[in-house]
């Protein structure tokens, strides 16, 4: 079962705090659904070739476009996933050290987490079932914004996962980040070998 990881914008510490007790113990998290045991949009895949198809609907050039504000920090909304509860938040992706930073909330009440993109197991959108996500938190969407919504899932040490639930500005700017992580998860030898050559023109 995954543990429950609570966005909190009124939490003092310097990073993310993570839930004590696995999410079926927790009666805020009782409805936080088990997640099931199929890739969806992100896998931690062993090779390029097993990896499933990610961001299908961003193209190169709006996926270029994108990437400088996914460096900079792009806001979006950090949602709880036993209560639907909201918090502003903003999320980066760092390219050279391959790694998710997530922060919620603004000022000294701000909190921070970052994982490395490798560790990442899954993303969940909408379109994978509603049974991926808890129902308080897909009762308080408005039909809009259910496209916008992923969650992420990662574990840092292979066994416990974490997961963050975010809502995007658009499903657009969504499947451009999907795409984003997908290439960080590329080795630079097939992404490479994935170049057309010029030989033979």
């Amino acid at each position: 079962f995954p543990w429950a990881w609570c966005c909190n914008a009124d939490v003092e510490d310097s990073t993310l705090s993570l839930s004590t007790q696995r999410a079926v113990a927790s009666d805020e998290y009782a409805d936080v659904p088990t997640m099931p045991p199929y890739p969806t949009l992100l896998s931690a895949a062993d090779s390029h070739a097993a990896a499933p198809a990610v961001g299908a609907g961003a193209d190169a050039k709006q996926v270029e476009a994108f990437a400088p504000s996914a460096a900079r920090g792009r806001s979006c909304v950090c949602l709880t996933e036993g209560t639907g509860a909201r918090a502003d938040a903003t999320y980066r992706v760092e390219p050279a050290a391959a790694q998710v930073v997530v922060r919620v909330g603004e000022g000294s009440g701000a909190v921070e987490t970052s994982f490395p993109v490798a560790t990442i197991e899954d993303i969940y959108q909408i379109s994978d079932g509603d049974d991926c996500f808890a129902p308080p938190l897909l009762a308080g969407l408005v039909p809009a914004e259910r496209e916008r919504l992923f969650v992420i899932v990662w574990s840092l040490d292979g066994v416990d996962s974490q997961r963050v639930c975010l809502l995007e500005r658009s499903a657009a700017d969504r499947d451009c980040l999907l795409e984003m992580l997908r290439c960080l998860t590329i080795p630079e030898s097939e992404a490479e070998a994935d170049v057309p050559s010029d030989e033979g023109k």
